[in-house]
């Protein structure tokens, strides 16, 4: 009789203190486009019985451990406390885990921890890249010893992964390591086409996102309708002032925030995604209007190409000008729909999250031994 040895299923760890609020949206916090990926890749990962899934949140006064969508929400750290308090308390939650698999997406100093936490317990440590600056080396040299440190992490991780093709490139010349590239992944709903009424812009109040050249750019337009979702990033203090000016502007609305799950509505009703970024991997947001067929300028940020080379996009190189002229033309109906319907089917062809998984379990039980 042959002997047939079960499996326990592998336990993936995700730490991501500021997701908490997209899976309980009655909870208000600021969030990004890390938080999103992680949240949508736990949960999906969780509807597999040979995946036990959990995420280290943040402490926003919920119970100390919760399960939301089949997905094991452990209570952390604290925002208000001492950041070395809050290091131990991550130490923590990971012992009582004791997961597999730790996973990280997010630049700091918890990821020190975390690597540190995986070398002495012998666990997986997998760490996904969240933009530009993590790869091309400017993150490092900025951050003296702390940007050593995280080079130094991504050194010793189990797998690194990145958002695109060129963060691959980047990582190899700076870090010296040969990545995995997994692009974001969304839900991708069926094909809707509502009528459009604004230019919509959406991101944290974070210098690098350049909310005040999207003021400028609906300045130059007066006559035309703009939307501006817009929380305050952590550690901004000039909001009040962006706010205000935003305020001046006749032809501009502006948002504090939207719940995750109406999100969408938004890109849905918008003739155009305005990215003024001065750097990102991935942008989320990319996808979330690819996603609601929504055409996407962008100023600064063209991952692999993939605004020209899929043709749901224009880029502006960087340039203020160029992007005006731009965003006439795609003030275009008929060019919003062209373009709106390539984004849409470069999306359910490339970020389906159900794909996008099935990419991860592959590491993951390659990594596991499974």
């Amino acid at each position: 009789m042959t002997n047939v040895t079960k499996h326990h299923p592998i336990k993936v760890c995700f730490i991501s203190p500021k997701a908490y609020p997209i899976f309980n949206p009655k909870i208000d916090g600021v969030f990004g486009g890390a938080e999103v990926d992680l949240y949508l890749l736990s949960r999906e990962l969780a509807k597999d019985k040979n995946f036990q899934t959990s995420v280290i949140v943040a402490d926003y006064h919920q119970e100390p451990q919760e399960i939301i969508d089949h997905v094991y929400l452990i209570r952390s750290v604290d925002f208000k406390k001492n950041p070395m308090i809050n290091l131990i308390r991550l130490w923590k939650a990971m012992k009582r885990i004791e997961a597999d698999i730790y996973f990280m997406e997010s630049a700091t100093l918890g990821c020190v921890i975390i690597c540190l936490f995986c070398l002495w317990h012998k666990k997986k440590y997998m760490y996904r890249t969240a933009n530009d600056g993590e790869c091309d080396g400017s993150y490092i040299k900025e951050k003296g010893i702390a940007g050593k440190l995280f080079r130094w992490t991504m050194q010793k991780t189990s797998v690194l992964v990145t958002q695109n093709e060129e963060n691959a490139e980047q990582l190899e010349r700076t870090v010296g390591v040969s990545p995995v590239v997994i692009r974001n992944g969304g839900e991708i709903p069926e094909l809707s086409m509502l009528p459009r009424e604004y230019v919509l812009w959406v991101g944290r109040s974070a210098h690098v996102k350049r909310p005040d050249l999207y003021l400028d750019l609906a300045q130059q337009f007066p006559k035309e309708s703009f939307v501006a979702i817009c929380p305050q990033g952590t550690y901004d203090h000039t909001y009040k002032q962006l706010q205000q000016r935003a305020r001046s502007l006749g032809n501009l609305k502006f948002l504090t925030g939207v719940p995750f799950e109406k999100i969408d509505d938004y890109f849905s009703k918008a003739k155009v995604l305005v990215n003024t970024s001065d750097s990102e991997g991935f942008p989320n947001v990319f996808l979330q209007a690819a996603k609601c067929a929504t055409p996407i300028l962008s100023l600064n940020v063209n991952p692999d190409q993939i605004l020209t080379q899929y043709k749901f996009g224009l880029f502006a190189q960087g340039d203020m000008e160029l992007m005006k002229q731009q965003l006439e033309s795609l003030l275009n109906p008929a060019v919003v729909e062209d373009m709106g319907r390539n984004g849409y089917h470069y999306a359910k062809e490339h970020h389906d999250i159900k794909k996008i998984t099935e990419q991860y379990k592959t590491i993951f039980n390659k990594e596991f031994g499974h």
